[in-house]
Order: structure tokens, then sequence, then C-alpha cells
């Protein structure tokens, strides 16, 4: 990578559960980054009452600590409740994470992508 592509390279962060998925998703950072050298993906991996409550105190806070954040079915109805929730529709993103979200999206143009890309087989460490 040339000395000038570090110097608009952006960072995502992303918050996620420990879990073989999201480990898996982590692995494969190294593939999107190649693709992608003007992005950098920060995963930031937790056990799972340790990332809700980082996530619910950032978010609450208003801190932006992270860009991304996965969550699960016990935290959406609360954060909904509260109003942390938007529709995707009604989201306005920044240059990075429209881009991100573009290239995600074009890897897994369905939802049944990737579904499928989450039930492939696991090589076990």
């Amino acid at each position: 990578m040339s000395p000038g592509a570090f110097a608009q390279q952006k960072t995502v962060t992303i918050a996620v559960v420990n879990n073989p998925d999201m480990i898996r998703l982590k692995k494969l950072s190294s593939k999107f980054e190649a693709k992608n050298p003007d992005i950098k993906l920060n995963w930031v991996v937790l056990e799972e009452n340790v990332l809700r409550q980082k996530v619910t105190t950032d978010v609450s806070q208003g801190s932006g600590q992270f860009d991304l954040v996965y969550l699960g079915l016990y935290e959406t109805p609360i954060f909904a409740k509260r109003g942390w929730l938007k529709a995707i529709k009604t989201y306005q993103p920044t240059t990075i994470s429209r881009t991100f979200l573009s290239r995600f999206v074009t890897a897994f143009p369905t939802r049944a992508n990737f579904m499928r890309f989450l039930s492939m087989p696991r090589a076990r460490c």
C-alpha cells in the first residue's frame, strides 16, 4: 500500500459478542481489507455481559465509541423502547459507513446469502 493510502484510510470499530459466528466474521477482515485498503476494521470482541454493559453505556451517553454493533435478541427490544434504534431508511450514514455498508451488502445481497454464510461449516480450533 502506498503511503498516501494510509493517510486516507478510515477505521470502522465493530462491537460484537464472543461467539463462533462473530469470530468467523472477524477472521474474514483481512480479505475485506485487502479489497478495500481505505477501510480498516477494528473488532472489539467481548463476552456477552461485558459487551451489553459497554454498548449500553456508550449509546446512552452518546459516546460514539462503536461504529457498528451487533445486537442480540435481548438488547433489541430494550434499545428500541429507549429510542436508540432507527429504521435503516431514516439512517443518514457518514461516507465511511455508507461505503462499508454498500460493500457489505454487495458481498451479502440478501439475508439468505448472509444466513448461508453464517451456517457454513466451521473449522474446529
